[in-house]
C-alpha cells in the first residue's frame, strides 16, 4: 500500500481522537516498516508529535501483529500499548522472531503475575525479557539520542537545506547507536 495513503489514514485516526488505539498502532507500524526516507519525520511534524512517539506506536503495532496468534483478545484488552512496545523492543522481535513465544508468555504473565501483584508494568516485561534471554542490563542510550533529536526539532532555526542535513545525520546516529546497543546487550 502506498505510504501516503497510510499517512492519511494515520491522520484521520488522530482526528477521531484515537491517540493510542490499536488501529493507530497498526497503521504506524506499516508506515515505519516501509523505511521510506523522511516519512516518519514528516508525519511527526504534521501531527505535532515526536518521531519516538510514532516509533513507539509502530513497535506496539508490530508486536501485536507478531504475537496475535499466541495471545488472546483478553490480553490485548488488559494491557497497554506500552506493554506491547516493550515486548517488541526487549525480545528483539524484528531481528529474532523466534522469541515471539517468550514475548507472548511475558504479556500473559503481565496480566496475571506470579508475584501476586495486580499487573506488571512495561518495565517488568523488559526485565523478564532480560532474564529469559540472559541479557545483561545495559542502559539504552536511545532515549538520549531521541532527546537530542527532539531538542534540535524544537530549537534549531536553520534553513531547510541544512535542516535536512542535520536530521539525516541524527538519523544515522540513531541507527549506529541502536546497533551498538543491540550488540552490547547481546554479549
Amino acid at each position: 500500500m502506498d505510504v501516503q495513503v497510510l499517512v492519511e489514514r494515520f491522520h484521520a485516526l488522530r482526528l477521531r481522537r484515537e491517540q493510542t488505539s490499536w488501529p493507530l498502532c497498526l497503521v504506524a507500524s506499516r508506515i515505519v516498516g516501509q523505511y521510506e526516507r523522511g516519512v516518519t519525520l514528516e508525519l511527526a511534524d504534521r501531527e505535532g508529535i515526536s518521531v519516538s512517539q510514532i516509533e513507539h506506536l509502530a513497535h506496539a503495532g508490530s508486536a501485536y501483529r507478531a504475537l496475535r496468534k499466541y495471545i488472546s483478545p483478553y490480553i490485548r484488552r488488559e494491557l497497554s500499548i506500552s506493554h506491547f512496545a516493550a515486548a517488541w523492543e526487549a525480545f528483539r522481535l524484528k531481528d529474532m522472531p523466534q522469541n515471539a513465544k517468550h514475548a507472548a508468555e511475558a504479556l500473559v504473565l503481565a496480566v496475571d503475575p506470579p508475584d501476586g501483584r495486580t499487573k506488571w508494568t512495561s518495565a517488568d516485561v523488559r526485565a523478564y525479557a532480560h532474564e529469559i534471554l540472559g541479557v545483561r542490563k545495559v542502559e539504552n542510550p536511545m532515549r538520549h539520542i531521541n532527546a537530542l533529536y527532539s531538542w534540535c526539532e524544537a530549537n534549531m532555526a536553520i534553513d531547510d537545506e541544512r535542516r535536512e542535513d542535520v536530521f539525516e545525520t541524527l538519523g544515522h546516529l540513531r541507527y549506529i547507536v541502536a546497533e551498538i546497543y543491540r550488540s552490547v546487550s547481546n554479549e
